[in-house]
C-alpha cells in the first residue's frame, strides 16, 4: 500500500504527520510526499508581503531551493520519497496584476474565487497519481488555522473522497496546537497557562461540522523522531516557533493533547 501525503508547503507533512510517516515506512510501506506549493517565483516581482516573509526566513538568495534542502533532510530522517510540484505559494500567487494574498488577514481568510481552477486542476493531478499507485490512501490537512494554502489542499482531498477514494484528513500543526493554546491561528496573541486546560476534544472547522459524520483516529508517535525531522526546516523555524527549543516542546505538547495517555498524532476520515 502506498500512503500519498498531501502538503501544501514544504514543513507541512513533517509538521503535521511526521511520527505516522516514519511509523509507515519503518513497516516497509512506501509513503510519497507531494509539496504542492513548492514553486520558484520571480523574485524580482515580489510583493511587499512575500518581501517580508523572506526577511523572516533569511533572506537566502533562493528561497524555495533552500526551503526544498530543507525539507529533503526532513523526509529523509523519516524515509519517505518525495515530489515537488511547481504551483507557487500563496504568498505569491497574483492575478493578472492583482495580488491575490497581500498580508496575514488575507492569508488567513477566503479563498480567492479565482482559485477554483486551481483547485479543479489538483484534484485531476491528485487522482491521477492515485489511479497509478493503485492500492493507496491519501492525506490532506483538515484546514485548521484557515490558511488559504490549507483550505485549497483540504477542499481537493474532500473533493477525492466524494470520487470514492480513501482520504484522511490531518490536524495542521503548529495551527491546531496554537488555537488550542489560545492563540491566534497567526501564532500572535499570549497562550494559555496550563497544558492541562487546553481542550483539543473537536478541532473540526464548523464548516466541516456539516459535512457528516467524522471518525476521529490516533497514531502513537515517537515524538524525539519527529522533532529530529522538523528541526531540519531551518529556515522556517523561527517564523513558526521563535526558536527550535520552543518548537519541540510545541511538539511534545500537542503529541500529548492528541495521545493522551501516548505521544500521537490525530486523524479524522468521514
Amino acid at each position: 500500500m502506498l500512503h500519498v501525503y498531501l502538503s501544501p508547503h514544504l514543513d507541512d507533512a513533517a509538521l503535521s504527520c511526521g511520527g505516522t510517516i516514519f511509523r509507515q515506512t519503518q513497516a516497509g510501506q512506501p509513503v510519497l510526499v507531494v509539496n504542492i506549493f513548492a514553486g520558484a517565483p520571480d523574485y524580482d516581482q515580489l510583493s511587499a508581503f512575500a518581501t517580508e516573509k523572506h526577511a523572516v526566513w533569511g533572506n537566502h538568495e533562493d528561497v524555495m531551493a533552500t526551503r526544498r534542502t530543507d525539507d529533503r533532510a526532513a523526509l529523509a530522517v523519516l524515509g519517505a520519497d518525495v515530489a515537488y510540484w511547481e504551483y507557487f505559494d500563496a504568498i505569491y500567487r497574483v492575478d493578472g496584476e492583482r495580488v491575490l494574498y497581500g498580508g496575514e488577514s488575507s492569508i488567513f481568510g477566503d479563498v480567492d474565487p479565482v482559485e477554483r481552477e486551481l483547485q479543479e486542476e489538483l484534484v485531476a493531478r491528485v487522482d491521477a497519481v492515485l489511479e497509478q499507485a493503485g492500492d493507496a490512501r491519501c492525506y490532506a490537512p483538515l484546514g485548521i488555522g484557515h490558511h488559504v494554502d490549507h483550505l485549497v489542499v483540504r477542499d481537493v482531498g474532500l473533493s477525492l473522497a466524494d470520487r470514492g477514494r480513501w482520504v484522511e484528513f490531518y490536524e495542521d500543526f503548529p495551527y491546531v496546537w496554537r488555537l488550542a493554546r489560545g492563540m491566534g491561528a497567526s501564532g500572535k496573541g499570549a497562550p494559555s497557562e496550563g497544558v492541562d486546560d487546553v481542550q483539543l476534544a473537536s478541532p473540526l472547522p464548523s464548516d466541516l461540522q456539516g459535512l457528516g459524520n467524522w471518525a476521529s483516529s490516533v497514531r502513537s508517535i515517537d515524538v524525539e523522531l519527529k522533532i529530529a525531522a522538523v528541526a531540519c526546516y531551518a529556515s522556517q523555524i523561527a517564523d513558526l516557533f521563535d526558536s527550535e527549543g520552543a518548537m519541540a516542546e510545541a511538539v511534545r505538547e500537542y503529541s500529548r493533547m492528541a495521545g493522551g495517555d501516548c505521544d500521537a498524532e490525530r486523524f479524522w476520515r468521514l
